[in-house]
């Protein structure tokens, strides 16, 4: 009855003081006598957010965009509607403000390419955001035509030039595909307080697969 629940409900009260709620991504640690909240440790990696796309040319993450934290996205198992060729790989864009205003324009970008035998390079061509794709085709609508990457964004909110760093892979339709890996650096050369981040089709769209965001704090 009630008076059981109240003896429960104390017990518990005593051996699980209550800590208020503390800064978003803070975890708890213990001093050996009591538990607080803290930032969590530098170099780990936290999931913030996913984004299943379905025939969507951008996707947007919800997340207010944090000083002093580097982000990963996380591109998985992308399949796109057309082949994307050269000079109009997939982008990601940063917003700024409350709004956001996303930033569409003069991005800078190189990047290397390896296929198979073949390694060559894409420079500048790039403009309209953090490029993911670099050269040669990838993607489209044949079966198993995936593409795999991860995108790095250097501590955004730091009111300083972004900088991001990519690599990624993608396989044909043929029964044991061949590999194809992207490598690239971009930057956009205007000191910003990044607030949000999303990823472009600048041709077709996503039809599939996930767009994963993680994060690192810096200290």
């Amino acid at each position: 009855g009630k008076l059981k629940e109240d003896t429960v409900q104390g017990i518990l009260d005593l051996a699980l003081p209550y800590i208020a709620p503390s800064t978003s991504g803070n975890v708890l640690t213990s001093n050996g006598s009591a538990w607080t909240s803290a930032a969590a440790p530098g170099g780990a990696w936290e999931f913030v957010e996913k984004q299943t796309a379905s025939s969507s040319t951008t996707i947007t993450f919800s997340h207010t965009i944090e000083a002093g934290y580097d982000y990963v996205i996380s591109a998985h198992s992308i399949k796109n509607s057309v082949d994307v060729a050269d000079g109009s790989a997939h982008v990601a864009q940063y917003g700024t403000g409350a709004g956001p205003t996303f930033v569409t324009a003069t991005y800078k970008s190189n990047g290397a390419r390896q296929d198979t035998t073949v390694f060559d390079a894409m420079v500048g061509t790039v403009t309209t955001g953090f490029q993911w794709h670099v050269k040669g085709t990838i993607g489209g609508a044949g079966a198993g035509e995936l593409w795999h990457g991860e995108m790095l964004i250097y501590n955004p909110a730091s009111n300083e030039r972004t900088y991001a760093q990519t690599h990624m892979v993608a396989g044909n339709s043929a029964g044991t595909p061949q590999p194809v890996g992207h490598w690239s650096v971009s930057l956009h050369n205007t000191a910003a307080v990044v607030t949000a981040l999303r990823v472009v089709a600048t041709t077709g769209n996503f039809t599939t697969g996930n767009f994963i965001l993680y994060r690192r704090v810096q200290a």
